[in-house]
């Protein structure tokens, strides 16, 4: 079969496809069906009739009307583009069409009530240019009602309804309703000829329709041609007759009254001017441009004085945002049947009502402040609202937005609002402020989990405990209001800034607040503040300023930076000789004023907040201003006057003193360790370093290794050596003498076995020790201890001490271990009152008087002595209490 033959096979399918098809389109309608559709037409129109009286009726409610607009009416129209030509407007004289949905509205909009009736005049059954049947319905629309304006009205007028039929689905659908049909381009053309210059330029400046003619310039259009304004000569031809001063036209001779004139002037020109002029041409341009513009979905005219109305944007569709702000427009009319709009921008206008509104239900941001409006009850319906700027308005109910729980910002400060109940529940919520309202209970905020800014200044509010459980609330704002505790607040971790101006939250409690959340700024007393600030010398004002990293004339926010101040480092200025200044700055926590002519820190008695100070190289001898600062940690007094450091005495938390230079005694440096054991005070690190140099190998290592180091310490290193507590020696005979323990004045157990040290004399000044332990050591001689009163346990076993007349008096002895020594009496410690453990085994000993009478004895240990049986037994006898170990 030739290729040839093939095709025009597949060229006959085609065809009788294509017939196939068309007559699947266009069913031929018997009479009966013909007849059966126009009745059902005229029922669809009586349908129409009743919808619109329902939307007229003022006893409908609002949800219902939402209903039949956006829902209902598709169960007579065929979408919802259909074109319905206004006819409410008795006075407008240009036809215009409307979109179905938007002609709706306008029923409810215009009037306060109106009356619809339909008489069915004709019914024709008609086929389009596509061969598709249709039905026109001809009726008299008779309309009664008041407007708005309260104005009656009462108009008939002819009218038309098409309705298409899908005979497949053997379904009627309205397609259109008019009176005088027009076309596309007829509606373009006379919404473009009638809009105002300023609107033409707005869309049509910067759209060329031709080579060199934007859009603007079209001052007009016809059928067939545009109308624009051209530079045209114009011939000018007069006489002027000359009279002293004056000069007068030739038509206004009579004024000479017959007199001759000076001089006759005769004028021959030419001039240009711009006049209009209508120009034949392809009109295809211009209407492309002109859809354009009806696509346009956001205008922003904000600022702009020469725009008075809106009137343009009805044929705007698309249109999604409208920012006309701080114009002179007073009137959202023109805004009504726009769908599609979700943000309007109308601050600073004269508008006065947002009914034209009621039903944009896409709505979902309305920025309407600085406005006349007082009634937000046309949002009620809006279900995808999310932010409402209101402020400066006469709204008093927020009742129209309650259950809006898609709602993330609401600005109503400076309202008449009092109650915010509506907003409960609204959890989507993130900004509100409700300032200078007369709101009082604020229970609703609450369940604003996820608010982040909060403005209630000069509220009538006494309580914040609402706000306990916003946990992603950062910044807060209750000035002029009667709250007196942040208590509540104390748990939001995200917190940054809380103002609590001229509000019973005093400085003290905004004080501890920042202290307890370090990274919370409390502006409170601002006012106060500000005195303070302006009476700050310059250089002051310069340094604060400069720190805090602020303005150099700061604001009230600032000014709390600035007080606000953690660190302060003024190290090396030579002009500073008072910190009076620095009182107001209360939660410091390291200040530096070393190296200036600082000689008194008076101003700082109230900054309890300090953890360190540095104040090497001043004047300061006296630090008694410091005494409440109970959280200090460091303080530098190195090379400064400072003799007392009784000041520091309560300071549980002190870590370091840096002492050096001063004029700080051991003794005082004693008297401060003995009230604070964990401070290291570095005072004598010259002195400390060549003690250091000049110990020996073993007692380096020994001391090292008790400071976990190694090799080369610092002079914190060796201050913590000379703090060391306690030192053992264990069977090491590389040790001879207790030289070093001279520079260990707060040793406090002492304990060295197996040695060859034989002198206790190097020891006889360390006036801490409590505990002293020599066993098996060449010592002979405790004269050195005599001055221990300290001492509460004495090990001296297995030496070759003989005579214990020098602990005589250590009355706080309550150990003491002679085993193998060479005591034979126990004389001496008769008064040992408080002595409760005695070893005296393996010595000497013929008796234990006068220790037996001690009363605070328990423990003896008397075993190979030369003590007999029978006074073991009368003690035992009359000290029922007391351990005896005898044999």
């Amino acid at each position: 079969m030739s290729r040839g033959y093939n095709a025009l096979i597949l060229l006959l399918l085609f065809v009788a496809m294509g017939l196939q098809s068309v007559a699947q389109q266009t069913p031929a309608l018997t009479a009966a069906e013909q007849e059966e559709y126009m009745k059902q037409a005229v029922e669809m129109v009586k349908y129409l009739e009743g919808t619109l009286n329902f939307l007229g009726d003022p006893l409908a409610t609002v949800q219902e009307k939402e209903i039949i607009i956006n829902e209902s009416y598709s169960k007579i129209f065929k979408d919802d583009k259909v074109q319905i030509e206004d006819d409410l407007d008795e006075h407008r004289e240009t036809p215009i069409n409307k979109d179905v949905q938007a002609y709706l509205k306008d029923v409810d909009f215009f009037f306060h009530h109106v009356r619809f009736s339909f008489d069915v005049q004709k019914t024709d059954q008609l086929v389009n240019e596509l061969g598709q049947v249709y039905f026109r319905v001809a009726l008299m629309r008779n309309l009664n009602g008041r407007t708005l304006a309260n104005d009656t009205i009462s108009s008939s007028k002819i009218r038309f309804v098409e309705i298409n039929l899908d005979p497949f689905q053997k379904e009627l659908k309205i397609a259109s309703y008019y009176t005088t049909k027009l076309n596309e381009k007829e509606e373009l053309r006379q919404w473009w000829s009638g809009m105002a210059p300023e609107w033409k330029t707005y869309f049509g400046e910067n759209i060329m329709v031709f080579d060199t003619l934007p859009l603007n310039k079209v001052e007009a259009l016809t059928t067939d041609a545009i109308i624009t304004k051209r530079w045209k000569s114009v011939s000018r031809n007069d006489t002027f007759f000359v009279m002293g001063p004056d000069t007068l036209k030739m038509n206004m001779k009579h004024l000479l009254f017959g007199r001759r004139p000076d001089t006759l002037l005769y004028i021959n020109d030419t001039r240009m001017l711009m006049l209009p002029d209508t120009v034949v041409t392809d009109l295809s341009p211009v209407y492309s441009a002109l859809k354009e513009v009806t696509r346009i979905t956001d205008i922003n005219i904000s600022y702009k004085q020469q725009f008075t109305d809106l009137e343009p944007l009805i044929e705007l569709t698309a249109l999604k945002s409208i920012d006309f702000s701080n114009t002179p427009i007073n009137d959202l009319s023109p805004l009504r049947n726009l769908n599609q709009l979700d943000a309007i921008y109308c601050s600073g206008t004269q508008v006065t009502s947002l009914d034209p509104l009621v039903y944009s239900v896409k709505i979902k941001e309305i920025y309407c402040f600085d406005t006349r409006v007082a009634d937000l009850q046309p949002l009620a319906n809006y279900s995808q609202l999310e932010k409402l700027y209101c402020f400066n308005t006469g709204v008093s109910s927020l009742e129209a937005i309650r259950g809006k729980t898609t709602m993330v910002a609401l600005r109503a400060n400076n309202t008449h609002i009092s109650d915010i109940s509506p907003l409960q529940g609204m959890s989507a919520m993130r900004l509100l402020d409700i300032s200078r309202t007369d709101v009082s209970n604020i229970d609703a905020i609450a369940s604003l989990v996820s608010l982040q800014i909060l403005n209630m200044d000069n509220t009538n509010i006494s309580s914040i405990e609402s706000l306990s459980g916003l946990k992603d609330l950062s910044v807060v704002q209750f000035s002029n209001t009667a709250v007196a505790d942040l208590d509540p607040l104390s748990d939001i971790a995200s917190l940054k800034k809380v103002f609590c101006d001229k509000t019973r939250v005093n400085t003290a409690n905004a004080i501890l607040f920042m202290r307890a959340k370090p990274g919370t700024l409390v502006v409170y007393e601002s006012e106060e503040l500000s005195v303070w600030w302006n009476s700050l010398p310059i250089y002051w004002r310069a340094i604060l300023s400069e720190h805090a990293k602020t303005s150099s004339n700061p604001g009230a926010e600032e000014l709390h930076q600035i007080i606000g101040l953690e660190k302060l480092d003024l190290k090396g200025n030579a002009y500073l000789q008072s910190i009076q200044p620095l009182s107001r700055l209360t939660n410091l926590g390291y200040l530096s004023l070393a190296s200036t002519e600082i000689d008194d820190i008076g101003p700082l008695i109230n900054l309890s907040a300090l953890r360190e100070i540095d104040l090497s190289n001043t004047r300061i001898s006296n630090l008694s201003p410091l005494q409440n600062t109970l959280g200090l940690e460091v303080i530098n007094i190195e090379q400064t006057r400072v003799e007392r450091l009784d000041a520091l005495n309560s300071m549980a938390r002190l870590k370091v003193v840096y002492a050096d230079g001063s004029r700080v005694t051991p003794q005082e440096v004693m008297l401060l360790k003995e009230k604070q054991h964990q401070t290291l005070i570095i005072y004598q690190s010259d002195a400390l370093k060549t003690w250091w140099n000049g110990l020996s190998e073993p007692w380096q290592s020994l001391l090292l290794s008790n400071v976990k180091l190694t090799a080369n310490p610092d002079k914190m290193h060796l201050q913590e050596i000379a703090d060391l507590q306690e030192i053992r020696i264990i069977d090491d005979m590389n040790f001879t003498d207790l030289e070093p323990l001279r520079m260990l004045p707060h040793l406090q157990r002492l304990v060295f076995k197996g040695t060859m040290i034989n002198d206790l004399k190097p020891i006889a000044g360390l006036s801490q020790l409590e505990t002293l332990e020599f066993p098996s050591n060449p010592i002979a001689n405790i004269q050195a201890l005599s001055g221990l009163s300290k001492l509460q346990t004495l090990n001296m076993e297995n030496t070759a001490v003989s005579d214990l007349s020098a602990i005589a008096g250590l009355v706080n002895l309550k150990v003491i271990n002679l085993s193998g020594t060479q005591v034979n009496s126990l004389k001496p410690l008769a008064g040992l009152t408080n002595l409760v453990d005695l070893s005296v085994y393996n010595t000497r000993l013929k008796s234990l008087s006068p220790a037996d009478q001690l009363p605070a004895l328990k423990n003896i240990k008397c075993y190979n002595t030369r003590i007999k049986a029978k006074e073991i037994d009368a003690l035992k006898a009359n000290r029922l209490e007391m351990n005896i170990l005898y044999y």
